[in-house]
Formats: structure tokens, C-alpha cells, sequence
């Protein structure tokens, strides 16, 4: 099965934007097509998200709270063990790549631009955006 980590703006956009392509990710989650990848600091960086204007705005602290249950009671959780510095364009961009790393996911999914062009891929992992990650896991259920 693949493994792959997305990021907390990814995450955060598939539980504000029903049917959106990170929602259409997330519901191919839910039905176990790949296996998401999360650690305490994607939960700390989400929680932190969830709770600004904009999504405050849009989410009650019930549909957050739920949200987080969510991810820790089905996704992976696991702990980052192997350090990436330097590598990535901003600081906690390397926190999300260590944890892809440590996990030795296939696929970390991301909608930075800057941070998929400086790194392509890392040690295995292989950074797309939502758009070409759900390409990919629709052409998996056809075949």
C-alpha cells in the first residue's frame, strides 16, 4: 500500500472545501486506498491552523475537534527519526519532509510550488501536488 504525508495545508483544506480535490484525497484515505502518514507535529501545526480567523470562521470547535479525532484515531502516527535541515525552502517545510523520510512514504503531497521545485524528491520520496497525487490514486483504482 502507498504511504503518503500530506501537508497541513492540504489536510486543512480537505476538511473546509467538501469535494475539492484534497476532500477527494481524503475520502480515498477513508476507504483505505493509501495509508496517511501523520505525526504530533502535523496535529500541533493543524490545531494551530484550525484555530485562525479564516477557519474559525468557517469550522465550529466541534468539526475541528472532530477533525483532529479523526486523524488520530485512523491515520499513522508516527514519530520523526530521521532529521532533515536545510533541505526544503522554509524551516517547517523540513519538519513535514523529516517525518516523510522517517516513514519512508512513497509520496509527500503539497501545493507549495517553491518547495516542489527545489525538491523534486528526497531519499525515496517523491513530492507532488493534491492534483497529480489524486491522478494517481484514481488511475490505481481502475487498474
Amino acid at each position: 500500500m502507498r504511504r503518503a504525508v500530506l501537508d497541513t495545508n492540504t489536510l486543512a483544506s480537505a476538511f473546509l472545501t467538501a469535494g475539492g480535490v484534497p476532500d477527494q484525497i481524503l475520502q480515498l484515505w477513508l476507504l483505505d486506498q493509501f495509508e496517511l502518514i501523520i505525526s504530533d507535529e502535523i496535529i500541533d501545526e493543524l490545531i494551530s491552523v484550525f484555530g485562525k480567523p479564516y477557519f474559525r470562521a468557517r469550522l465550529s470547535d466541534e468539526q475541528a475537534t472532530e477533525n483532529i479525532a479523526l486523524l488520530r484515531r485512523r491515520a499513522t502516527m508516527l514519530p520523526i527519526t530521521r532529521r532533515v535541515s536545510g533541505i526544503a525552502t522554509h524551516p517547517e517545510d523540513d519538519v513535514i519532509l523529516s517525518l516523510a523520510v522517517s516513514a519512508q512514504a512513497n509520496y509527500l503531497v503539497t501545493g507549495d510550488g517553491r518547495f516542489r521545485r527545489a525538491v523534486p524528491t528526497h531519499e525515496g520520496v517523491i513530492l507532488m501536488t493534491p492534483r497529480e497525487f489524486l491522478t494517481l490514486m484514481q488511475a490505481d483504482r481502475k487498474s
